[in-house]
């Protein structure tokens, strides 16, 4: 009987070691967990240095100012079609302020613009413009929707036009 009770007694003790084990690392893994999903932070701040050295306020507003063919290279077109381009698009593809920090029709446009132009990676423009990763694919997506929906009718009529009198004079 004595054999048995011991048998008994060793048992239990493994039981209870095992479940505080189990317990133990329960707490382990949630304690990893959350370490894992809180953000270091909100945005990164490299990010938030865009007003002081990003394209759009450093680069753009220089060359704009100082060297229109620097400025036509750097967009492919002049400061003054670029005006006439924010005019006919920046109703659509203006953002309402819901932050400080909001990205202006120009900066978005600038970003679409360089991106076409110049063939570069979005993470290119992400780290020259100093936004989002997330945020200039959402833009420029967006941005070359609304110059197709915008310009589409314009481009097509001139081409309509130009055949035409191709047509006529032949």
């Amino acid at each position: 009987m004595e054999n048995e009770d011991i048998q008994w007694y060793n048992y239990v003790n493994q039981v209870h070691h095992r479940k505080v084990l189990l317990v133990y690392l329960a707490t382990l893994h949630k304690k990893n967990k959350n370490d894992r999903s809180k953000p270091r932070w909100h945005v990164k701040p490299f990010l938030k240095e865009r007003r002081v050295h990003g394209h759009w306020h450093c680069l753009t507003s220089e060359l704009q100012l100082t060297n229109s063919e620097l400025y036509q290279n750097f967009l492919r077109m002049s400061a003054s079609t670029f005006e006439e381009l924010v005019c006919l698009v920046g109703p659509k593809i203006m953002r309402f302020p819901t932050r400080p920090d909001i990205l202006s029709v120009g900066e978005v446009l600038t970003a679409t613009l360089r991106y076409l132009a110049s063939g570069e990676s979005m993470m290119s423009i992400m780290y020259s413009f100093r936004i989002g990763k997330a945020t200039v694919s959402k833009l420029i997506f967006q941005c070359c929707e609304v110059l197709w929906d915008t310009l589409n009718t314009n481009v097509c009529n001139v081409c309509r036009i130009l055949s035409k009198l191709t047509l006529e004079y032949n």
